[in-house]
């Protein structure tokens, strides 16, 4: 088999390729190969980044979830305790207030 070049000239002396499966994927994974080999590396190094990065954000997810419902809670809580004497002291108002005036000379 021989290779062509640009200019359209069959030559004899081009390498010949190596032999491979002749069908597409076996063709495609012999001209891989290499690449494969030397992405091993990058691919796990990748996918290691990657699960740290999620798990920082999960757990910072779920700091900022636990830490807002607390906040509400005692916000809720300061907001109880501030109501509460408001409307006891209505009601002792509001009771002295109904009685009728007593007659003092």
């Amino acid at each position: 088999m021989h290779a062509v070049c640009l200019e359209g000239v069959t030559r004899g002396d081009a390498p010949r390729p190596r032999a491979c499966s002749s069908t597409l994927t076996g063709a495609m994974v012999s001209a891989l190969h290499p690449l494969v080999a030397t992405n091993v590396g990058f691919a796990i190094t990748f996918g290691l980044f990657v699960l740290a990065l999620l798990t920082l954000f999960f757990l910072t997810a779920r700091w900022a979830i636990r830490h807002d419902r607390a906040g509400y809670a005692a916000w809720r809580k300061r907001q109880q305790a501030a109501a509460a004497p408001t409307t006891t002291e209505t009601a002792a108002e509001g009771a002295e207030g109904d009685v009728p005036p007593t007659s003092d000379p």
